[in-house]
């Protein structure tokens, strides 16, 4: 199907084809990298020995708030 036919689409018929096209990506895995595997290896093992550092998600957009005025 080409974009051109896309567009033609109802919205209806659009959505119904992004949700077949996701449901097929999603049965693909997508391969971690070595490092992203073990930081998520490491961060699992200090969360099973108690070790892991939270911070709010008030205080996640507060730091990056922060980040983006430069301070």
């Amino acid at each position: 199907m080409s974009i051109d036919e896309i567009k033609k689409l109802s919205r209806e018929k659009k959505i119904l084809l992004v949700q077949e096209i996701w449901d097929d990506l999603e049965k693909e895995s997508i391969p971690l990298s070595e490092a992203v595997q073990q930081e998520l290896e490491n961060r699992l093992a200090l969360h099973k020995k108690g070790q892991m550092k939270y911070i709010s998600l008030e205080e996640s957009r507060l730091r990056n708030t922060d980040k983006r005025n430069g301070l």
